[in-house]
């Protein structure tokens, strides 16, 4: 299972943050997927900014070893990352993008880095789809040799996160921490009910989350031509 460091925070209302998004929002639409090759990366406490290396889930400068999975697990995680956000208006790189604002997902390292059980595929801040900007952090941790699927399913589901959304009960859905890795290809265009294994109220509001259409509220829809 995909365990990600999302907190619960208080209901904050009963509109859903659907409602609250007339339009995609205003933040970058390139995601970059860091295998910190070959050394390995640091990243340093403070506010989320991909751009510098520094993450709100570090407290001190913190190391992570580089993706050791070899060069066909890399492109085939690569692949699959694409595949299923190319359903928005997203572009995934390898290549650094330097101070262009971008989302970044740190592949490599192990949970302990971040001071967290072996339990956790990956870990991502608490961001909601009103408030999602650009230079978001997230990690996925290769330490513990995850398969090809269930890789995947993390790098797709803390990502997911540092869009805004939450874990959710659709055991078909990447976001949820339920169900088979081999099975989460897409997100699911349904209303499910936020949750763990019970349902719960989402963190930021409402009761239930459509994936993907948040994630055509946050990013807009996928563009036949670029």
């Amino acid at each position: 299972m995909v365990k990600a460091l999302l907190l619960v925070l208080p209901l904050a209302g009963c509109a859903t943050a659907e409602s609250a998004l007339a339009r995609p929002a205003d933040v970058s639409h390139l995601i970059f997927l860091d295998g910190c090759e070959p050394d390995g990366c640091t990243m340093y406490p403070g506010d989320d900014d991909a751009r510098y290396g520094t993450s709100s889930l570090v407290s001190r400068p913190t190391y992570l070893e580089p993706f050791t999975l070899g060069p066909d697990r890399w492109q085939e995680l690569v692949d699959c990352v694409t595949r299923i956000y190319s359903a928005f208006d997203v572009r995934v790189t390898t290549e650094d993008p330097g101070d262009e604002p971008h989302f970044s997902l740190i592949v490599g390292g192990s949970a302990s880095a971040l001071g967290l059980g072996t339990y956790a595929g990956g870990a991502a801040p608490v961001v909601c789809p009103t408030t999602v900007r650009d230079n978001g952090v997230a990690f996925v941790f290769t330490g513990a040799r995850p398969g090809p699927a269930q890789l995947c399913w993390a790098a797709v589901q803390e990502l997911g996160h540092v869009f805004g959304l939450d874990h959710e009960m659709d055991v078909e859905d990447p976001m949820a921490w339920i169900g088979e890795a081999n099975l989460k290809v897409a997100f699911v265009d349904r209303d499910v009910s936020c949750g763990e294994y019970q349902p719960r109220p989402c963190t930021c509001n409402g009761y239930t989350q459509n994936s993907h259409r948040l994630l055509t509220q946050v990013l807009g829809p996928a563009r036949i031509f670029r």
